[in-house]
């Protein structure tokens, strides 16, 4: 009949959300650790907000919260919405110049701002110094 089985094994998984991110970050816990142990260095996150959007905030405070819990060290920076292209790309370059920071190819610094079709956001990827990041929020851009 209706194409579907009732067999246990067809029924739908239901998974724990908050139980695997927790398994996750105790992995990540385990492995700064061991390279802290190893290298004696831990990885190392910074951060530039430009200007004063809440959802920034709040999206950097749980970054900066997530890291403390793993043992990485985290370097944050907050600049007015008036910042110039100048004050921006000399934060950049001091994060992506510090050896405590650490990230993909050139990326040690992430700039959360305007959103994407900003002049700070062509600005920074002109710049090459960073790359767009997915934002969770609605019209903000991480990069």
């Amino acid at each position: 009949m209706g194409g579907r089985s009732s067999k246990a094994t067809d029924a739908a998984k239901v998974i724990d959300g908050k139980s695997i991110a927790a398994a996750i970050r105790g992995e990540i816990t385990t492995e700064v650790s061991a390279l802290k142990a190893k290298y004696g260095k831990v990885p190392g996150l910074a951060v530039v907000i430009v200007g004063a959007r809440p959802d920034s905030a709040t999206y950097v405070r749980m970054k900066r919260k997530a890291c403390d819990e793993a043992g990485i060290v985290s370097f944050h920076k907050e600049l007015p919405d008036t910042a110039t292209e100048a004050e921006v790309l000399k934060i950049v370059s001091e994060f992506n110049a510090n050896a405590d920071c650490h990230g993909e190819e050139r990326t040690a610094a992430r700039v959360c701002g305007p959103g994407p079709g900003s002049p700070m956001a062509a600005m920074v990827l002109r710049e090459g110094s960073l790359r767009v990041a997915k934002s969770t929020y609605p019209g903000s851009a991480h990069i």
